[in-house]
């Protein structure tokens, strides 16, 4: 592995390097998990007078049903209200 370890996610490998997908994630997750933590580092610093803190609302799709989620469009679609 390189010292850089996020440069280690270009190298030249054949893609067959891996039999599946958990293997292929197991192989790239700790690389990625460093370069996301260096561009999360960088980011941080150059806008560093800019970040604001925000409270926000957020939906989360994945505690709705199918069923739910239809219903929501459904009835607040501009076609019904």
């Amino acid at each position: 592995m390189n010292d850089n370890l996020s440069e280690d996610l270009f190298l030249t490998e054949p893609a067959g390097g891996y039999g599946n997908q958990r293997q292929y994630v197991s192989k790239v997750l700790p690389i990625a998990d460093v370069r996301q933590a260096e561009v999360e580092a960088n980011l941080r610093k150059a806008f560093s007078r800019f970040i604001e803190i925000r409270k926000v609302e957020v939906v989360v799709f994945e505690s709705m049903s199918a069923a739910d989620l239809a219903q929501a469009i459904s009835e607040y679609s501009p076609a019904s209200c």
